[in-house]
């Protein structure tokens, strides 16, 4: 009998760890998300594909990896300085990710290789070639 009470405690202290580490995924994402909409993008860092999600805000466009507890992003870029490669048929087929387009990112000398759907690929095309909310909204003449 004692057996099965400590096979419970143990049985139950493992689904409250499981319940607590989704707990922490979902908090993460809603503060992420705070900040404006979000895609899917895989990053190429270092040769090899990471899943992501893409946070894109007034001036920057912020990545964060699929699953961890960081809530900043690991790559950001800016808005105007940005400049978005053709689209071209990706390496690989992320999961989840319907009609998967390749895009190089540059920024300055950096160069990033990203995989996005082509629906988010033509917002975030639109939203790199847009002046910011309130550029020119006062004129003087």
């Amino acid at each position: 009998m004692g057996e099965l009470v400590v096979t419970g405690e143990i049985l139950g202290g493992l689904l409250l760890c499981v319940a607590l580490a989704l707990g922490i995924l979902v908090m993460r994402r809603r503060h992420i998300a705070r900040s404006g909409p979000m895609v899917l993008m895989s990053v190429n860092r270092d040769g090899s594909w990471h899943a992501g999600m893409a946070s894109v805000g007034v001036t920057t466009i912020s990545w964060f990896p699929l699953f961890g507890v960081r809530l900043r992003p690991t790559h950001e870029w800016q808005r105007g300085q940005l400049v978005l490669g053709a689209p071209t048929e990706p390496p690989h087929r992320p999961t989840g990710m319907g009609d998967p387009v390749l895009v190089a990112f540059e920024q300055g000398a950096q160069s990033t290789d990203i995989v996005v759907g082509r629906s988010a690929y033509t917002a975030v095309r639109s939203w790199s070639e847009s002046a910011p909310p309130g550029l020119n909204a006062n004129p003087i003449a």
